[in-house]
């Protein structure tokens, strides 16, 4: 049977919360890590992207992601950036739509 979810990041200034999520509102996954905000956002980005890839590897076969959507200060989602680091990030703008597409594209 074919499950589509999507994904949902939560960018806070202590705490970033992430979870998989099907059509009908059920959590198939879930994850909290510490933000860190004194480390430059890269840095959460790429350990944004180490606990996706476990949560996918959780997931039954047949399932597809539809998206994903992240919510944090300062998002510009034409750019696919964080500007300025946003409250809770130090560190100028964090491309992070680039970043997630070349590190798993190596």
């Amino acid at each position: 049977m074919q499950t589509t979810c999507v994904i949902g990041i939560d960018i806070g200034g202590t705490t970033t919360s992430l979870a998989l999520v099907d059509r009908t509102g059920g959590v198939l996954g879930e994850a909290t890590l510490a933000t860190h905000s004194d480390q430059p956002g890269h840095i959460l980005v790429d350990r944004l992207c180490d606990a996706v890839a476990t949560l996918l590897a959780a997931l039954p076969p047949h399932t597809t992601i539809a998206g994903i959507g992240v919510g944090a200060p300062n998002a510009c989602y034409q750019r696919g950036t964080v500007e300025l680091g946003g409250i809770n990030q130090s560190g100028g703008t964090v491309p992070a739509a680039l970043r997630r597409a070349d590190r798993h594209h190596q």
